[in-house]
């Protein structure tokens, strides 16, 4: 059978837009079951009236179609509120940021997007006391080059681990404090998924890797009984994606996107080559300027020390021509014209 390929903004968007399937997508991720699932309130427009707050529906629709006109972004951000069941049956609201990109270039955006939801006033929820508590966050990113000095891990899980700093016993008491100042995550990397799948999840990953293989096809030929039942309906949004004009269409446009972001790239490389080579004859340039003007300052030096020495000799010759001349009693001005001297020089050495 067909399916469109996942790694395409445009399709992957199209598969979480499905309640159930995002719940079942983002459930085997979490490995916890996910009893209510929302897309984050903050993607949809809203108006009072009558002192009611109601879903504006031609406003909805108009933010539809100002994001097919301008679907694709370097990272797709795709925000869940989940309510999930913990291992002891309780259950806790968390959000869920999940990140696409195919690059991890983009790490201040990661960092910025997450900055964001942590600071949203609107991320809260009131405790017994009827105080606001931020809602623990739980990001997923999900990357299709995959982290570029970790390699052969598909999936790579962070959590944290909190112990004693000086016995470093761990301790396993949960803590409001630390549960909202520091989160969990979860990287997956798409080219790194290896083809040796062992779990469920494994499997249904699987279809990512061969995404990662084929990046630039729409369609992926796949035997829909090589993945594990519970995750058919993954399958078969992806079959529908393939089967939908409108994802088709978007399908094209990403790909004159990043066309067009290739290009835009290789003309920065250029540019940045180009003025490399500038920077670098610029500097090769003021660096012989620089030896240039430092020759010319010792020439000069040179010169003016020689000036110095030479009106030393002069001066010195003058008096020996003066005392010359004083002992043969000489006046000023027949030693004058006697040595072809200055008149002025020879009466100011026999001041002297």
């Amino acid at each position: 059978m067909q399916i469109a390929n996942p790694l395409y903004d445009t399709v992957f968007k199209f598969m979480l837009d499905d309640d159930e399937v995002a719940k079942l997508f983002l459930s085997a991720l979490l490995e916890r079951e996910i009893v209510a699932l929302t897309y984050n309130p903050q993607e949809m427009l809203r108006k009072k009236v009558n002192e009611m707050e109601i879903a504006d529906r031609e406003a909805v629709i108009a933010q539809k179609k100002l994001l097919a006109e301008k679907p694709f972004y370097s990272i797709l951000r795709l925000d869940f509120a989940a309510t999930v069941r913990l291992d002891d049956g309780t259950l806790k609201t968390i959000l869920i940021e999940l990140q696409k990109s195919n690059s991890t270039t983009d790490l201040m955006r990661f960092r910025r997007y997450i900055g964001l939801q942590l600071q949203s006033a609107k991320n809260t929820a009131k405790d017994k006391k009827g105080h606001a508590q931020p809602i623990p966050i739980y990001p997923i990113f999900f990357l299709g080059e995959g982290l570029p000095d970790i390699k052969k891990h598909g999936a790579v899980e962070v959590s944290r681990s909190v112990r004693d700093k000086f016995t470093k016993e761990p301790i396993l008491t949960k803590d409001n404090f630390i549960e909202n100042i520091s989160y969990d995550a979860l990287i997956i990397c798409a080219n790194e998924l290896q083809d040796n799948e062992k779990t469920a999840l494994e499997k249904m990953l699987s279809i990512f890797r061969k995404a990662a293989d084929f990046q630039f096809d729409h369609a992926l030929i796949i035997d829909e009984t090589d993945y594990p039942a519970q995750f058919r309906p993954i399958i078969r949004r992806l079959q529908k994606a393939i089967e939908t004009p409108d994802v088709l269409r978007l399908m094209d446009d990403e790909d004159d996107y990043f066309m067009q972001f290739v290009n835009a790239e290789k003309r920065i490389e250029d540019l940045e080559l180009a003025l490399t080579s500038a920077l670098s004859n610029a500097e090769r340039d003021l660096k012989q300027a620089e030896k240039n003007i430092k020759i010319a300052e010792e020439a000069q030096k040179r010169m003016e020390e020689e000036k110095k020495q030479a009106e030393i000799n002069a001066n010195a010759m003058l008096v020996t021509l003066v005392r010359i001349g004083v002992a043969e009693n000489l006046t000023a001005e027949a030693i004058a014209q006697k040595y072809n001297l200055s008149l002025a020089a020879v009466l100011d050495t026999m001041k002297a």
